[in-house]
Order: structure tokens, then C-alpha cells, then sequence
């Protein structure tokens, strides 16, 4: 499957979503928001505030929370635009892999405009545990450029599942583009690696 080009779209500074956080839910990362469009309360994570009022920020997050399981979960953990990219990915890799539940996994880097779909509707993806939105930009140039980045710095890494370089799919679907990391055990990797040459 490949993601279809759109033109990206430019900020949307008169965006109506008004983010209220919420101080009893500051541990759990995470906020609520009112969209003035719906009137529907939901939770929104802490580290997406910055970006809420991007266009088409909303709805592909929703989608996200909406496919997301507890066995196939995909998390929020944007990097603020005032933190390095590198030491946010750092400290991702190192709180996520060292918790018992993923201690024995793998991961891998990469790009998508649609991560929802990514994660769920690509068969080399489907059967790994966790993905992680670690960075947004409304310009793929930028996700690319991470990506490529990110691979370089853990290519030495035994656990790092990317064979390619990086920034294969950059200019495909519209903003916001994401930076992701998924994990998985090696085998899950590998069953889907094989699945998706069929």
C-alpha cells in the first residue's frame, strides 16, 4: 500500500480547539479538550498541546485513539519544540525498553502522514505491540531528515530493525507528518517482514 501525495497544509492559527489541561490528569500526560465544532469531551495527551491547533491534527489523532488496543497500542510522546530530537528519542528508547513489559523487544524508526493506517492496515506492522508518535512537523522534509538521523545514531544497536536508510516515503499524504518508533519482539518483525514479500 502506498500513502497518497497531498499539498501540506499551513497552520491553522484560528483553529476553534480551545486545550483545557487538566491538573489531576498532569501524571497520566494527558489533557482534555473541547472541540467547539462537536461539543464532545475527550482526552488528549499532554505532548500533542503544542500542535492540537495544526490542521487535520485532530482527526488523524482521533484515528489513532481509535485503533489503538492494548496489545497493538500506539502512544503520544510528540517532542516539545523547545527539546532536542535526539534526546527525546533517547529517553523514549531507554524508559520504554527498560520496562519489564518491553525489555525484550526491538524497534524500529520510521515516517508517516497516516500512522493509524501504518500501523494497523500494513501487514509488516500488524502483529508488533507498540508504536509511538515521538515527532511532528507539517513538513515531511523534517520527519525524513529524523528519521535518517535516528537510524545512523542506533545502526549499532542489535535491536534496531531498519534495513533501509531512511526517509524512503517523505513527500507522501498531507500535514501533519509523524516520526515514529515501533516495537515489537524480533520474531514479530520477522513474521511480518515474511508475510509482506508474499
Amino acid at each position: 500500500m502506498v500513502e497518497v501525495d497531498c499539498v501540506p497544509t499551513e497552520l491553522d492559527s484560528d483553529s476553534d480547539i480551545t486545550v483545557v489541561v487538566s491538573s489531576d490528569n498532569d501524571d497520566k500526560d494527558e489533557h482534555n479538550y473541547k472541540d467547539n465544532e462537536t461539543s464532545k469531551d475527550a482526552e488528549v495527551p499532554q505532548s500533542l498541546g503544542p500542535f492540537w491547533h495544526w490542521n487535520h491534527m485532530q482527526r488523524k489523532i482521533n484515528k489513532c485513539m481509535l485503533v489503538s488496543a492494548r496489545e497493538h497500542n500506539i502512544s503520544f510522546r510528540l517532542c516539545h519544540p523547545d527539546e532536542a530530537i535526539d534526546h527525546h528519542v533517547a529517553y523514549v528508547l531507554n524508559d520504554i525498553l527498560s520496562s519489564a513489559r518491553y525489555r525484550d523487544h526491538a524497534f524500529k524508526f520510521g515516517i508517516s502522514a497516516d500512522p493509524a493506517n501504518r500501523f494497523t492496515s500494513f501487514v509488516d506492522y500488524r502483529f508488533l505491540d507498540l508504536m509511538v508518535l515521538v515527532y511532528t512537523a507539517e513538513d515531511s522534509d523534517f520527519t525524513a531528515k529524523y528519521e535518517e538521523q535516528c537510524i545512523t545514531k542506533y545502526r549499532g544497536d542489535s535491536r534496531l530493525q531498519n534495513r533501509k536508510p531512511g526517509g524512503e516515503n517523505a513527500h507522501c499524504g498531507c500535514s501533519p507528518h509523524f516520526m515514529y518508533v515501533v516495537f515489537g519482539k524480533p520474531r514479530q518483525f520477522e513474521y511480518g517482514r515474511r508475510l509482506s514479500l508474499r
